[in-house]
């Protein structure tokens, strides 16, 4: 598998996390996520320290993390 499909690979592995919280949790899922980062362009191994910055959420604003 190369570099852009291991990162898609990690990448899907975290949205079906995101997937299975919102489950338990009874929310539903983002229409959108912004990170803290760009993910194609850190190391493979680096994506797990990426943070969420804002969700949106049926044109709303559920979450945005706390501005420094």
């Amino acid at each position: 598998m190369g570099f852009v499909g291991q990162h898609a690979a990690h990448l899907l592995e975290l949205l079906s996390s995101l997937r299975r919280i919102a489950v338990q949790q009874s929310i539903s899922m983002p229409d959108a996520i912004i990170v803290d980062r760009n993910s194609f362009e850190i190391d493979l191994y680096a994506i797990s320290d990426t943070k969420v910055v804002t969700t949106i959420a049926g044109g709303k604003i559920p979450y945005e993390a706390d501005a420094k």
